[in-house]
This record gives C-alpha cells, structure tokens and sequence, in this order.
C-alpha cells in the first residue's frame, strides 16, 4: 500500500472516530481541506477496464439500473471520467434487477468483494454529473460525501413518478423537519421522522451536511460499507402505507455508525425527467392560464380515425384510456389504429396502406404522437372546425428552448416565428397560422395524401419532424388556399428537461418575488 494510501485511510477513521464519539454535527458549514502533496492530481485516470498504476482511490461508479441509462448521463459520465484526476483508475459497474434496493445491495457485495477498490460512487442513470464532479467529491477525504441535485414530486393522485404534475420542485437535500431531531441518530426504520428539502437559497457556498439525500451522486468510502451491518439498502413498507425509501434507510444507517453526510456545493448534476412541457409554469409554482374558448357540442363528430403512435411499443395509460373511450362511443364514429412510429408522418403512410384506409367514410384522420396525453373531448372539439388542418395546443422543444409548437410567419422578413409566450387567457377562438404541429392534429381526409413527398422532403433534413409538419402545411396551402388553424385546447407534451435550469428560474423568481416569470427557458434534451 501506498504512503499516500495510507496517509488518505488514516485521515478518514480519525474523522470516522470523532463522529463516532458523539461530537454534534453543526449546521454550519464545514471547511474542505487545502490540497496538499498527498490529494494533488494523479497524472492519469483509468478508463473502464483501462486501470492506471498510479497511486490514489480507486473508484467504481456503480448504477443501479432498470436496464437502460439516459444519453446524456452516458455521455456526462464519459467526459468525467476522462477528467478525473485525483483517482488511480475508474470503472463503470451496472445492475439490472428489481426493486432498485437489490440493485445497491448486490452492487454493494460486488464492489466488497474486490479488496482493490476504495470508494464506490453511486450515480443515478437520470443525472447529468458535471465534469470535475469526482475530483470535487474525492479531495474532500470525506467518508460519505455527495452532490446535490434537484428533485420533483408527483401531485396528489399522481401514481407517475415524472413530473407531470408536481407539487414541489425543490432539491435533494434534506434535514429532519423536526428540529430537535436534526443531527440526531435515527432508527432506520422509524416512521416518526419526515424531511424538508432545503431550496437553493439555503444551499451554503462550501462543504456542508444535511441529515439525509439521494444516492443520485454520492460517493462512498469502503469503510462505511464494511462496518455497516447489511442490507445496506432497504425499502421500508409502513403499516399507514407510508415509506421509507432505500436511500433514507442507508443515510440512516450510515449516521448510527458516526458517518456525517456531507455535500459539496460545487458538485451539482442536472436530473433529466419527463415533464409536461404545455404547463411547464407547474413546476415553477405557479398556474398558467388556459384558453377561454367557449366551446359548446354541435352534432355529431365528424367520423374519424385516429392514427397514434407508439414508443416502443407502448402508451401512456391515460392515452389508452381515452383511446377505449373514443371508440365505445355510439355509432362507431372514431376508430384508432396503433402504429410503432416515432413520427405521426410515418404512421399516417402505414396506415394509408391498410385496406382501412379505402373506407371513404372516413371523413377525418386524427394524428397522436407518442408523446401527447390527449383530453377526452379533444376529438369533438378540433372536429368541429371545418378547415382542412386543425391542431390542438401545446408546447415542445424548438431549438432548445420551450415555445409553442404552432408558427407565423413575419411578413418582413419571411422567417418562421415560434412563440414562446401566449396571453393564453385573451383567446377566446381558434386562429389561423403558418405551420402547426401534426402531433396532435386532424387532417380532412382527402389531404392526407400529401404525406408522400412531405416524407419525402423531410428526409433530408437536419430537423425531419419540424421539416415534415412545415412541408404537409405547405403542399396543404397550396392545394385549398387555406392555412391549417389551431384550436385553443391545450393538450399535455412530455418531453426529457434538465431540473436544474427549471430550479434556478424558480429560485431567482422566489428571489424577485415574482409570481410567473416572463421567460421560460430551461435546458431540453
């Protein structure tokens, strides 16, 4: 073993035994330690299955997975590897099982079972890690020491765990909400203690504690893991029905051996989740408006069939509810086909190839992307407007950024404008505009052979689905002289963003004691 090695494990029991001792953690922040010979970089770092001989920690990033991981976490995971310098060799390790406490558990024995390997990082396959996120959590020479991130919750009656409708976008970071029980030792599975997330305003600028976090980015030293009785993770069911999730039960455990839990404020990642992005003001705190179209029932909906796509095979159980619904309608007026596609253009051109297609009785074809939760009148309304394109509303990612999914077009200069803002509670009817989106539109069906060359035509570009919807409008123009309009309904579109920059926007408007900020700009995936 090293000089280094050992001056590094000395350091960390003498700290493990004056937190075993009882000494009182404080709340107020503690002070990393100045670099000195012994954590100055290593001049390199492993790749997977690449280990250097260098001297210092020898790391796992282990994720406990349902068997895939985010691009983006990939990718964040690759670069900060690449940049580790305070480490002898890194190694990637993943688990496939179920519950995700059997992941950490089995991770956990793999990783004791190898005596070379010092420190075990836990990474969640939904968090962007920055850069020089391990080299920040390694030169502290803490036990147990993490990086913050940002979190939502689910709304009452919301059985997803995306961030549909979220009552709270807040940050991992938590203390008892108890305050004689801050910094005291906790039975793992007491029912008696609840948390409070800190906000980012109370996030201090160097290393601090917390009572519990995530394993979201949390590093930890073999010796936590060796004195710990197993399991190390366990998902605690309550007789009220309540829980306590395997990341309490661990931070719990952790803190009956003497471990303080410390976070570096340096080391935040992004938490990559599915999110509404038509009401994306929810996760801000606030409600948006909605259009005051007042729509009544005139006759029957026009018959239609829906063509909706897939994701790999599978629906959103909201969508499928509304799918059943539509087609137990009397008269058998909406009928919905299914297509694996992940462009409505795709699943219009498969479906115009099925003998269903030929049946002239349909009047209308209604086109559902994977990632729309349509409401249940949805057909009735855009049916009942007689134009030859018709589309709901909702908000996507136009080049990054959040903006409605429906274009105008500047008569000065010619160019296609996304809006991102709309006096949502001043339209009161549907209007016309440039380009709108298929996701969720009918078409009358006598356009729909269009398809064909709007196909065709996004092919080749760098945005096909954008380019599609642009081409179909246009080719429809020019047929009938009419511009497709949209229909003041909003209708949810999910789509992967980064928590962080939401919670940042959140932040500055608490700060500036807004209620709705005037741009919404969080980064998209």
């Amino acid at each position: 073993m090293s000089n280094k090695r050992r001056k590094r494990g000395r350091r960390n029991r003498e700290q493990t035994t004056a937190g075993a001792s009882g000494q009182s953690r404080q709340k107020a922040d503690l002070e990393a330690p100045a670099p000195t010979s012994e954590t100055a970089p290593s001049p390199a770092v492993s790749h997977v299955g690449n280990a250097s001989q260098a001297a210092g920690p020898n790391v796992v990033v282990a994720f406990a997975s349902t068997g895939r991981i985010h691009e983006q976490t990939l990718g964040s995971m690759q670069t900060m590897i690449r940049a580790t310098r305070s480490a002898a060799s890194v190694e990637m390790w993943w688990q496939n099982a179920y519950p995700g406490g059997r992941c950490r558990n089995l991770l956990v024995d793999r990783f004791l079972a190898d005596k070379s390997k010092t420190h075990l990082l836990f990474v969640d396959t939904d968090m962007v890690v920055p850069e020089g996120g391990l080299d920040l959590l390694l030169e502290t020479n803490e036990p147990l020491v993490c990086g913050p991130a940002p979190i939502c919750r689910p709304g009452d009656g919301d059985a997803s765990t995306s961030c549909k409708t979220p009552t709270d976008l807040t940050t991992n970071i938590m203390d008892a909400d108890d305050p004689d029980l801050m910094d005291a030792a906790v039975e793992p599975q007491d029912p008696s203690v609840a948390y409070r997330s800190r906000r980012p305003g109370e996030i201090p600028d160097s290393l601090f504690t917390c009572d519990v976090t995530g394993m979201s980015f949390c590093l930890i030293a073999r010796e936590v893991l060796e004195r710990m009785t197993p399991p190390w993770f366990y998902f605690v069911d309550l007789p009220d029905r309540t829980t306590i999730g395997v990341d309490v039960y661990f931070f719990r455990k952790a803190r009956q051996l003497g471990y303080r839990v410390a976070v570096h404020p340096q080391a935040w990642c992004d938490h990559i989740k599915s999110a509404d992005l038509t009401r994306i003001e929810g996760l801000l705190g606030t409600v948006a408006p909605e259009p005051q179209w007042d729509w009544t029932p005139c006759g029957e909906t026009p018959r239609t069939m829906v063509v909706a796509c897939t994701s790999s095979h599978w629906l959103d159980f909201r969508t499928a509810e509304v799918l059943i619904r539509w087609q137990e309608e009397p008269g058998g007026r909406i009928g919905v086909r299914l297509f694996e596609a992940a462009d409505v253009g795709w699943a219009l051109a498969r479906w115009l190839l099925e003998p269903t297609a030929g049946d002239a009785s349909w009047d209308r074809v209604m086109l559902l992307g994977p990632d729309i939760v349509p409401p249940q009148d949805l057909a009735a309304r855009l049916g009942s407007i007689d134009a030859p394109i018709v589309s709901a509303l909702s908000r996507g990612l136009i080049d990054g950024t959040i903006a409605y999914t429906f274009s105008r077009l500047d008569p000065v200069t010619g160019r296609t404008e996304y809006p991102s803002q709309l006096p949502l509670a001043e339209i009161t009817e549907p209007f016309p505009a440039h380009v709108v989106d298929l996701s969720c539109a009918v078409i009358k069906r006598d356009y729909c052979g269009h398809v064909t060359r709007a196909l065709s035509f996004a092919a080749s570009q760098a945005d096909p689905t954008r380019a599609f919807d642009q081409r179909f409008c246009d080719l429809v123009r020019e047929e009938t002289g009419s511009d497709p309009v949209v229909a003041p309904i909003c209708v949810e579109r999910t789509a992967d963003v980064g928590l962080l920059g939401l919670l940042k926007l959140k932040h500055q408007a608490f700060t500036n004691q807004q209620t709705q900020p005037d741009h919404l700009q969080p980064a998209g995936v």
